[in-house]
């Protein structure tokens, strides 16, 4: 299982945003613990790894309006609480010999997309913990699916069930239409649902093509995942996990958590797992 840390995090915080240990926001370490375990316990997870952004980023050079909505759309209390989740994260993630994986310029998206391909054979089920539908692309690995918190977990299943029967290329062509969350535009007037029905009719896909070339054409390259720039081994690597209830029980203290036998349950079942 893949975590997205900002992803997993912000909404932690977002969630949990009045818990405290005296002065110390403790409440988006409390929500990260509760979203991951939870998570492991649904897949039955047998490894971790947590990934995340490393701006500034690649795309940025390509696009300079890229993410240029989350500086205007940034909470400075929200942002603070998650520096210090982040920090506090670290210490439990070197506790379980769990790996961060980063890399200067790159996102989650494309270590998840690098570790789908790169693990894919090696697991019944590689599991990327986070909401972001860019990586929907990645449902031409048959094993891969996505658990969107609580939410649950959706695949190539649920997304044709939601989207049609299309390729995942024609998924990229779809975002390239209708652009991002990452403050990519798209095409003004074509949401979802027109740039799926363009792709039924080859006539009126082959006139949005023509008609906005230039927009499409920037598009995909900031959208296919992982971006072409990434290292073909960018060095990251899996790793045994060492779970200790007890010591999980010592971290948890620092920070008056009080673990929950849910918690304690999905620790054991990840414990004999990683074996």
């Amino acid at each position: 299982m893949i975590v997205d840390l900002k992803n997993v995090v912000y909404r932690s915080v977002a969630t949990h945003g009045m818990l405290f240990n005296g002065r110390t926001f403790t409440g988006g370490l409390y929500g990260f613990i509760v979203s991951v375990l939870s998570a492991a316990h649904d897949v039955w997870a047998s490894r971790i790894v947590v990934a995340t952004d490393s701006p500034p980023y690649v795309r940025k050079a390509q696009f300079d309006g890229y993410k240029g909505d989350r500086k205007r759309a940034a909470d400075d209390v929200l942002v603070m609480k998650a520096a210090q989740t982040m920090a506090q994260i670290r210490g439990l993630l070197a506790l379980f010999n769990i790996p961060l994986w980063a890399s200067d310029g790159f996102e989650y998206d494309d270590l998840c997309a690098w570790g789908v391909k790169q693990y894919a054979r090696r697991f019944d089920r590689v599991v990327a913990l986070t909401n972001d539908s860019d990586l929907y692309q990645l449902f031409d690995v048959p094993n891969f699916c996505v658990h969107r918190g609580a939410k649950g977990v959706y695949g190539r299943r649920e997304f044709e069930r939601e989207y049609g029967n299309i390729t995942t290329e024609q998924w990229v062509t779809v975002l390239s239409m209708t652009g991002t969350h990452n403050a990519v535009p798209g095409i003004d007037g074509i949401g979802v649902k027109t740039a799926l029905r363009a792709l039924t009719d080859p006539a009126r896909l082959r006139a949005i093509v023509n008609a906005h070339a230039k927009t499409m054409e920037r598009n995909r390259p900031l959208i296919t995942l992982p971006h072409a720039d990434l290292p073909q081994d960018p060095g990251h690597r899996i790793a045994k996990q060492t779970i200790s209830i007890h010591a999980f029980d010592a971290y948890c203290s620092q920070y008056a958590i009080r673990p929950t036998s849910r918690m304690l349950e999905a620790l054991d079942e990840l414990s004999r797992a990683a074996v």
